[in-house]
């Protein structure tokens, strides 16, 4: 509805309407700067009455640039898509190798962390991506189903970051 109102973090944009049932709305570089830590900020849309009515989405917020191609594929092929776990033939899964670890990720469903996502685009939050949630995970804030990932030794901080920053781009191919 045109006289939608749009906020980011608590705070009004500027919303122009573009096409029927699309809104668009203006984010200043000095309020994506003032985002909060987590890499993620909450986008409010309230329609008026007499439907009314809101919804809420999460922003993601990266700090760096991060693909798929030069920072997350690399981790899986070293941490995950090796010695058994999360391949081809393997019994764990998604699969992770190149190739194929898009479309096991992004957009698919937790059969085990239900409703929740693998990956859902842009939200790097816990509660949004089952793949933020294992990576994050401690033994004192455990994951939504099995242990912390990787097995063995942990992601890094910038590893971990690299993956957070992924999926708050929107996991691009």
């Amino acid at each position: 509805v045109p006289s939608s109102a749009v906020t980011f973090n608590g705070t009004a944009l500027a919303v122009t309407s573009t096409a029927a049932g699309e809104l668009r709305a203006t984010l200043p570089a000095a309020l994506l700067a003032t985002a909060p830590a987590g890499n993620a900020a909450t986008v409010v849309v309230r329609n008026p009455a007499p439907g009314g009515g809101s919804a809420s989405s999460v922003f993601g917020v990266a700090s760096r640039v991060s693909t798929l191609s030069a920072d997350v594929q690399p981790l899986f092929a070293a941490q995950c898509a090796s010695s058994g776990c999360h391949r081809t033939g393997s019994s764990t899964t998604p699969t992770l190798e190149e190739g194929v670890a898009y479309e096991a990720l992004v957009g698919v469903p937790s059969t085990a962390c239900a409703p929740r996502l693998l990956v859902r685009a842009c939200d790097p939050t816990r509660a949004g991506s089952v793949l933020i949630d294992k990576v994050l995970a401690t033994p004192q804030s455990p994951a939504c189903s099995g242990s912390p990932m990787p097995k063995g030794a942990p992601l890094t901080a910038a590893e971990r970051q690299a993956l957070v920053d992924w999926v708050a781009q929107g996991a691009p191919r």
